[in-house]
């Protein structure tokens, strides 16, 4: 339809400028006599030149204009984005009061529906902390386009900046659950539809064997009446005597150390984190890779505040030592053999996250 219109338009100037050129023609004949038919073609060729030109010069002009107001808009949608406040329960309490009003039912397969952006961040999180495999919404927000071009970028927000204080499943654990993410999305002037399938490393009963475990461990501990640093080494020890490192890499999760009893360090910093949080400790997990005097390799580990401030805590490296070389020490040993990825390196997490030089 575009270029019909285009073409339309071309004919109307090309009818217009060949037009005013016959009235240029009888107004030079009958003024001056001119008779000459190579200068009339040269007047001809003049003006539909000019008039084509301007044309050209509006179409050229129009298609800027455009492109600005759709550079525009797309910024526009993309900031919107970015107010999006992640605060510890902020979109749960918009929506729901209760972790059991967020339940969204038995099966691996979900289908639901979202009007705005925020309605969207929720019923994508709830998904994926319920661990659906196959998510399914609908959404009627105008702004479909920009979320079908990025919503594995929002999907990743999601699970790095929000954190509900009523549950251990989300945040870092659920980050480090999931294996992957594939995604489809349709769209038109109506509104669109997400496809998502994701592979977690522990199912829905898996992890709700997880919470039940850990919900009897600590409470067989009984850290009522405990101190902070007295609950992280209480734990930190039980892990060590609990779960053995897997040589043979096959188990990567908390839910593989509490049931079978080994794990490699993602699962053991998982495990750490769900067990300091559910006590009541911050807690965050950190990937990176780590140097063991004779190779490199990718390696995770936790950071836990302590008094106000934030210590290195690496259970995977402490087991099967009598010591606690990489219990709460700053980041002048830490950082020594253990690099952390970038992201953990930014400014913005750098200041949240005020690390220790010394150990604790």
């Amino acid at each position: 339809m575009k270029i019909i219109g285009k073409l339309l338009k071309a004919c109307i100037c090309f009818i217009g400028a060949f037009i005013l050129a016959f009235g240029l023609i009888n107004a030079i004949e009958e003024n001056t006599g001119i008779n000459n038919s190579s200068s009339v073609v040269d007047i001809i060729n003049e003006n539909v030149r000019d008039v084509m030109y301007k044309y050209d010069l509006k179409e050229e002009n129009d298609k800027k204009e455009t492109k600005t107001t759709e550079k525009k808009k797309s910024e526009k949608v993309a900031d919107s984005f970015k107010n999006i406040k992640f605060k510890k329960s902020s979109l749960v309490n918009k929506f729901s009061e209760s972790l059991k009003k967020l339940d969204i039912g038995k099966g691996k397969s979900v289908k639901l529906h979202a009007s705005d952006k925020s309605q969207l961040c929720y019923q994508i999180y709830r998904s994926l902390l319920f661990r659906k495999e196959n998510i399914t919404i609908t959404y009627s927000g105008h702004d479909i386009e920009y979320i079908s071009r990025n919503i594995k970028k929002i999907t990743d927000d999601i699970l790095k900046k929000y954190d509900n204080i009523k549950t251990s499943n989300d945040f870092d654990y659920l980050d480090n659950d999931i294996k992957s993410m594939k995604f489809n999305t349709t769209w038109n002037v109506l509104g669109g539809k997400i496809s998502m399938t994701v592979d977690y490393l522990d199912d829905a009963d898996e992890q709700s064997y997880v919470d039940g475990r850990v919900k009897g461990i600590l409470k067989s501990l009984k850290l009522k009446n405990k101190s902070d640093y007295q609950k992280i080494k209480i734990i930190h020890d039980w892990i060590i005597e609990n779960v053995k490192y897997d040589n043979s890499k096959q188990f990567y999760s908390a839910y593989a150390g509490l049931r079978h009893g080994k794990t490699v360090c993602q699962g053991y910093a998982m495990l750490m984190y769900k067990m300091l949080t559910e006590a009541g400790i911050n807690c965050r997990i950190i990937s990176g890779k780590a140097n063991n005097g004779e190779i490199t390799e990718a390696h995770a580990w936790n950071i836990v505040q302590l008094d106000g401030k934030w210590y290195n805590l690496d259970t995977t490296w402490d087991d099967g030592t009598s010591s606690y070389k990489y219990f709460l020490i700053g980041d002048n040993q830490m950082k020594r053999d253990h690099f952390s990825a970038a992201r953990f390196n930014k400014t913005d997490f750098r200041k949240h996250y005020k690390m220790s030089k010394n150990n604790y």
